[in-house]
């Protein structure tokens, strides 16, 4: 079984990962919006999510996977504690 503070700490990090997504894609429809003509929304919003996407939600998602993998190891690590 799991700890409960790691247990926490994943949910609190897939939490964070979906504000994080929440936010990159809001803020890429404001800027292509504030930016681009109407007729050319979808084509710079494309462009926009691809860009910021690289730059911004890469690294998140990159910190995600390392916390759950730490995570796991901390369980595996408790467990082999145990026996």
């Amino acid at each position: 079984m799991m700890n409960r503070n790691v247990r926490r700490g994943l949910a609190a990090a897939g939490y964070a990962l979906l504000v994080v997504l929440g936010i990159w894609m809001a803020s890429a429809a404001v800027t292509s919006w504030s930016w681009c003509q109407p007729r050319d929304f979808g084509y710079c919003l494309s462009k926009t999510l691809l860009v910021t996407g690289v730059i911004v939600v890469m690294p998140a998602v990159i910190g995600a996977m390392g916390i759950g993998a730490l995570s796991l190891a901390v369980v595996w690590a408790m467990r082999w504690r145990r026996r």
